[in-house]
């Protein structure tokens, strides 16, 4: 892979660093991002953690296939268990029936402290082993594993200055 520029992205109160190849669009609930390739759209939501934030790994996985997979029994497959640490980190993929088409479905959860993100990026399961979207599910997942709170990133900058 090529060596790309590399941005940090802050939206709603997020930030995250992200190649110059992807944009951004935030809405009320959810920030939208498509890489210049435009084979999938990658959806970050920053959840209300409150009620979510003692759930263990298995239940925040459940949370996020509800939020995003449309299936009544969907079949997780490629699943990352997170590793512990100061954060809760996981995944899985998703084969999803939608308008009589197939689509490959991969969601995230990050949750660090007392916060929370899902995220989910889909692409027409036909393009699923294509190149370009290896590229976007590795670059998808890595904007992830960056993302920072507003509360932890002001801390950070606390204690820096």
């Amino acid at each position: 892979m090529d060596k790309m520029a590399i941005a940090d992205v802050t939206i709603s109160g997020v930030t995250f660093k992200a190649p110059s190849e992807w944009q951004f669009v935030p809405t009320e609930d959810f920030i939208l991002a498509r890489r210049d390739s435009r084979i999938g759209i990658f959806r970050i939501s920053v959840m209300d953690s409150s009620t979510l934030i003692n759930q263990t790994a298995d239940e925040l996985l459940k949370t996020a296939e509800k939020f995003f997979v449309n299936s009544k029994n969907p079949e997780p497959f490629d699943i990352k268990r997170p590793i512990p640490d100061a954060s809760v980190f996981g995944a899985a993929t998703y084969k999803v029936k939608e308008s009589k088409r197939d689509f490959l479905t991969r969601i995230w959860y990050h949750s660090k402290s007392e916060n929370l993100i899902f995220a989910a990026y889909g692409c027409p399961w036909h393009q699923r082993n294509e190149e370009v979207t290896q590229t976007e599910l590795q670059e998808c997942e890595r904007m992830i594993l960056t993302v920072q709170f507003g509360k932890e990133k002001k801390a950070r900058q606390e204690k820096e200055g």
